[in-house]
Formats: C-alpha cells, structure tokens, sequence
C-alpha cells in the first residue's frame, strides 16, 4: 500500500485506503468490509441439533455432508422413521420390543451418522485449504490495495485508474470470488466398508428383535376328554383306613400282623 494518500480518479480528491475506511469510520460502506475468511461448516452446530427434539431427525437429512454420504444416511434415517411408525402402529404384540427395535435402529443410525459427519467436515476442511484459501488471499491483497473517496463515493485500486462506486463495481474489483465447498468429495472404500458393516448390524439386530416382539403368549389349550378318561382312580381298600365309630386314639394304620 502507498505511503501517501491516493488520489481519486474520478474527482481528484484525496482518498482513504479500504483498511482504515472499514476500521475508523462509524458508518463505512458495505463495500469496503474486509472479504470473509472461508470456513469449512461447523461441526458442533450440527451435533447439538441432533439434541433438540423435532429438529434431530431433520437435521441427518438436510446435514452437510458429501454427496453420496448424503445419500446413504438418508436411506437409514428413513428406516429409522419406518421402524418408529412400525411400532407405534401396534405392529409388536410388546411395546417393550417395539421400544427396543426402535432404539436400535436410532443408535445405529446416530452412529453412522457421527462417523459420516465427521468424515464430510475433515473433507471439506481440506477442500477448504486447498481450492478456498487461495482465492480468499488473492482477493485480502487487492483489498489492502483498494481506497475509497468520501467525496464522491468511488472505491478503486491504489495504483489503477479503474474505479467504480456500486457494491457490483466493488466486487469486481476484488477479483473472482472465493469458491465454495462443493462436497463432492470421494468416500474411501475402508469408509464405505465400516458404515456397511454398521448398519447390517444394527438392522440385523432390530429385525432380531422384531419376531420376539411379534410372537403371542402361548394359552394352554383345553384338555380333551379322552384325557380326562386316561387316569385311573386310585383305589382305596376297604378297612385299611379308619372306619366310623373307631376311638379317636385309633392309630390311622394298622400294626403289621404277627406284632
């Protein structure tokens, strides 16, 4: 940047670099704000809505992760909600197994959901690093070079005649803008690989539960009355018990003979 003012292409008068514009005056114009830092998205914003009830089942479907994650997390999100209507329609003869089922499914879901999440921010990081920041510094340099006349309103380039006083003007002057994160980035196959092996057990082990669930208590069945006719009467030999008008200390056996 010039050690000296610059002069305003347009009026001639005297101007003031962008940097001190945006830093001293109470009002400065939109225009001169400082170009914002790129970032990838904010991993913990998307961890606490999954916290908020009625907003955590929305947020896995509209979260910012990669492409085909994307994709992928969506499909289990929707078995997630299958299972829960599935059980609150009665499907399971216990609601306790129908709790149960559900639960899975959500655990497995949250799991996947984590690591997928995870994944996509660590990605877009590097996109971010490779392809944002760059442009990003590119347009921070032509900033630092811009000045801008209280006079008549023009913002320009210290050391070119190009000048222009609309915020579209302005933008120009800082150069292309800085791309955003396209998340197209390729899963690894290890990555695909684990989430698979994930979600085959989880859903094995709700779809376990769901026959256990479904399965009616078994009710005795009425006895027949060919079985009623299958037991003998024990039978009862006459005198050996004690017999009407014994004396009470009358033992109820009988001695054995020849004592």
């Amino acid at each position: 940047m010039n050690a000296t003012p610059p002069t305003c292409p347009r009026c001639g008068g005297g101007a003031v670099p962008a940097l001190l514009a945006a830093e001293y005056l109470d009002k400065p114009p939109e225009a001169l704000a400082r170009p914002e830092a790129p970032t990838a998205f904010s991993l913990m914003t998307w961890l606490v809505l999954l916290v908020i009830p009625g907003v955590n089942i929305l947020s896995i479907f509209v979260s910012p992760l990669t492409r085909g994650l994307k994709a992928f997390i969506g499909t289990v999100a929707t078995l997630w909600v299958a299972a829960i209507v599935w059980g609150a329609a009665g499907t399971f003869a216990d609601p306790f197994a129908a709790r149960d089922a559900a639960m899975m499914v959500g655990a497995t879901t949250l799991v996947l959901y984590f690591i997928a999440l995870l994944h996509s921010w660590l990605a877009e990081r590097r996109e971010v690093r490779a392809v944002a920041l760059p442009a990003y510094l590119e347009r921070v340099g032509r900033w630092e070079r811009m000045a801008w006349c209280g006079a008549c309103g023009t913002v320009f380039l210290d050391d070119s005649t190009e000048a222009d006083a609309t915020p579209e003007g302005v933008a120009s002057l800082l150069g292309p803008p800085v791309p955003r994160p396209t998340r197209i980035a390729r899963t690894p196959i290890w990555m695909w690989a684990l989430l698979s092996a994930i979600a085959v057990w989880g859903m094995r082990t709700a779809l376990v539960m769901a026959p256990l669930g479904a399965a009616e208590e078994e009710v005795p069945a009425d006895a027949s009355p060919e079985f009623w006719e299958d037991i003998e009467a024990d039978r009862i030999t006459p005198g050996a018990g004690p017999q009407p008008g014994d004396p009470l200390d009358r033992p109820l056996v009988p001695p054995p003979s020849g004592s």
